[in-house]
C-alpha cells in the first residue's frame, strides 16, 4: 500500500497499491451509480 500526506490535518490517504486490482480501485475514476449497483449491507445500510 502506498500511503501519502495529502493535508497536515488528515490521516495519509492511500494513494497506490502494487497489487494492480487493488490500484485500478485507487485510481480509476469509477461512475457515480456504482454504488446503486453492490448489495446492501446490515440494516440496508451500504
Amino acid at each position: 500500500m502506498n500511503l501519502a500526506v495529502l493535508d497536515t490535518n488528515h490521516t495519509p490517504y492511500c494513494v497506490g497499491s502494487p497489487t494492480e486490482d487493488l490500484n485500478n480501485v485507487l485510481t480509476k475514476e469509477w461512475p457515480n451509480d456504482i454504488l446503486a449497483a453492490l448489495p446492501s449491507g446490515r440494516n440496508g445500510h451500504r
